[in-house]
């Protein structure tokens, strides 16, 4: 999801402030928090606590932002901070040589996806670039396997 700068602080600022709020631990500053350390709060919350969570987010940090979109962007963006390693040029090549692989064996896409998955187990990337950079690969690659049929 994009989004601009302003609406990316107020967002942090907000989902910190919520997560202050709902993790019992009001010493916390929530303009000192940090993102890895928001996100690992979030993560250990009881699921319980997380009911209604991402609409207080929305309503705090306003900017037309509804908790849909709260709970997308924390997905699909911030919670990268949680990724200690990088997904890196070499990671996106063997991907790639994996996809052709797999094309030339006519498997299907989640296969492939869920064999491109298991290269990171032991990795700490953020899944969710991994998942978007299959499914582009995927796409160019079956239609380049296509042609030379």
């Amino acid at each position: 999801l994009k989004a601009s700068t302003e609406v990316k602080e107020a967002f942090q600022i907000s989902l910190a402030k919520i997560v202050i709020k709902n993790s019992n631990d009001a010493q916390q500053d929530a303009f000192q928090l940090k993102p890895p350390d928001i996100c690992q709060i979030y993560e250990q919350l009881d699921r319980t606590i997380k009911y209604g969570f991402w609409k207080d987010v929305a309503n705090d940090m306003g900017y037309g932002k509804d908790a849909k979109w709260c709970s997308k962007y924390y997905t699909n963006t911030f919670k990268q901070a949680l990724a200690l390693e990088d997904f890196t040029k070499a990671d996106k090549s063997k991907i790639e040589s994996r996809i052709k692989e797999l094309l030339a064996k006519n498997k299907a896409k989640d296969e492939i996806l869920g064999e491109c998955k298991k290269m990171f187990t032991n990795k700490n990337v953020f899944m969710n670039k991994i998942i978007s950079f299959v499914h582009q690969r995927f796409y160019k690659l079956s239609q380049q396997h296509q042609e030379l049929r």
